[in-house]
């Protein structure tokens, strides 16, 4: 009798270690899976960094931009309504040379017919002189103003493509404005 119960207990015994060894082996695999999922999601939280960092950086790029471009806005402003108003002024001056330059060709001929030539032809070469460069000035003018008015176009089409790709970003309305001059259109 006490020799069934010594292998009833040790064939409990071995039934119990059996049963521990499967759950050992079993809670082992568990914690490998665990192991292996913490890995996976250590690499996710790696790149949701990497990403995030990239998402700073690109809202600073775009927060420069639009300061640099509402800086250049007002530049281009001020300075457009300064060389508007100089244009307007050297084209009045031109328009006065050219008049007395008319008068100028009116006496050379009168003169001709007098006989006192020279004076005349003298005087005749200095306002023509500087008639034309006034219009160099004007040229001058003109192609600085297209030049920054090119730069402002770029600027304000750099921004525009910036707001459809983030569009939940919040810039001002006022840079989405439009208007065309001299058949090209500008962006306000």
């Amino acid at each position: 009798d006490l020799e069934l119960e010594t292998q009833k207990s040790l064939a409990a015994k071995a039934s119990t270690l059996s049963t521990l060894e499967s759950k050992t082996s079993l809670q082992d695999r568990e914690m490998t899976h665990l192991q292996e999922r913490l890995k996976i999601h250590e690499e996710y939280s790696s790149n949701y960094k990497f990403m995030f960092k990239k998402l700073q950086d690109s809202i600073e790029t775009l927060t420069a931009e639009k300061a640099e471009l509402a800086e250049n806005r007002d530049f281009f402003k001020t300075w457009s309504e300064h060389y508007g108003t100089e244009l307007e002024k050297a084209k009045h001056l031109v328009l006065k040379f050219m008049g007395e330059v008319d008068e100028l060709k009116v006496k050379l001929k009168h003169e001709q017919e007098n006989g006192s030539l020279h004076q005349l032809q003298e005087e005749l070469s200095d306002q023509v002189g500087m008639a034309n460069a006034m219009k160099q000035e004007i040229q001058k003018i003109t192609k600085s103003k297209k030049k920054y008015k090119k730069k402002f176009i770029k600027l304000s089409k750099k921004l525009r493509e910036n707001q459809e790709q983030n569009p939940e970003d919040d810039y001002e309305a006022s840079f989405i404005g439009c208007y065309e001059e001299d058949g090209e259109t500008f962006y306000d």
